[in-house]
């Protein structure tokens, strides 16, 4: 049976023969298919994909060699059946782009969690995406782990 996905990928690029040559690869791979919307602009990739079973693990692995290649980072934003609103980067710079992502989406979290009324307390602890919450928890929990080892 399976499952419908979508993304929409976007990076930013040195000069458009770069972003061409990055959309001809990608779409040359038969594991994308078809982007029924492509931009490439001077300095600026854009491209929407719509496919099948697939899971924002195998995005990102068909992404992240063709990204490396050409030095670039792209942001996703990917949804699916089962997930929506997923956002993650994939490149050269992904590892610090999808912290700083992170980040942002604990203090948003704590801001919310910490201002009146309340009753936010109880609407988190019954959030579906709780857990979500609590593997950004652990992931900045880990990061500044690492940092403090490295700093030492």
């Amino acid at each position: 049976m399976g499952y419908d996905c979508y993304a929409i990928l976007q990076a930013q690029i040195p000069n458009a023969a770069i972003g061409q040559a990055v959309l001809d690869v990608l779409e040359a791979d038969e594991n994308w298919g078809v982007f029924p919307v492509s931009e490439v602009g001077d300095d600026h990739l854009y491209f929407q994909w719509e496919g099948r079973n697939r899971d924002e693990e195998s995005v990102y692995a068909l992404l992240e060699p063709v990204a490396l290649r050409h030095a670039i980072t792209f942001e996703v934003e990917y949804s699916s059946d089962y997930d929506s609103g997923l956002r993650f980067f994939v490149g050269v710079d992904a590892q610090r782009l999808n912290t700083l992502h992170q980040l942002d989406q604990v203090m948003d979290a704590l801001q919310n969690l910490l201002s009146p009324p309340q009753q936010r307390i109880a609407v988190l602890k019954a959030w579906p995406r709780r857990v979500d919450l609590e593997t950004l928890l652990n992931a900045l929990h880990q990061l500044l782990a690492e940092a403090g080892e490295t700093s030492s």
